[in-house]
């Protein structure tokens, strides 16, 4: 037990110690002020086809999706409405 212990607090260092490296040179996570954190609504698709989430920023839709790429903003989207 005292050994898996150890481990758990060992990899909790190594992993603080990356973010730090990272914010460093500007590939951190950028800083959170106020956001919402209500649940988006979700499109799930079938194996092998990506998932998209999609949610409102005012009058604004954002999309993402469970690929890489980054989000998609539609002004004025009608589902925000």
């Amino acid at each position: 037990m005292k050994r898996i212990a150890i481990a758990v607090l060992g990899l909790a260092l190594l992993g603080t110690g990356c973010k730090s490296y990272n914010d460093a040179r500007g590939r951190g996570d950028a800083p959170i002020g106020e956001y919402d954190d209500s649940p988006a609504y979700i499109l799930n698709f079938p194996d092998k086809f990506m998932n998209i989430a999609f949610k409102c920023l005012g009058p604004n839709g954002v999309y993402t999706h469970t690929r890489q790429g980054p989000p998609v903003v539609i002004v004025d989207d009608e589902n925000c409405k």
